[in-house]
């Protein structure tokens, strides 16, 4: 992204912080996630799949961000867009 702005690394990532509130990393990842609640709660492709399709490394560092980011993996998070109940 900083060579696409003309810019050093240090430079963009320091303007970008600025101006959204976050790394860019933090944005991109941001984005990928909204992707992936989007996929899940809309069709049933698998989740090895998405997880490739996002650019994630494997379905392990996928589901570990996906938590993070949204408080239940990403198999939980299909129930619960499907309306099925979490079993505890």
């Amino acid at each position: 992204m900083a060579r696409a702005a003309c810019a050093s690394p240090y430079h963009f990532a320091r303007r970008f912080r600025q101006r959204t509130g976050k790394s860019p990393m933090e944005y991109v990842m941001g984005k990928r996630i909204e992707s992936a609640k989007n996929a899940l709660a809309g069709d049933s492709s698998r989740i090895c799949a998405l997880a490739q399709d996002l650019g994630f490394s494997d379905q392990s560092h996928f589901c570990r961000t996906f938590s993070r980011y949204v408080g239940v993996t990403p198999r939980a998070f299909r129930l619960q867009m499907h309306g099925h109940p979490l079993k505890e």
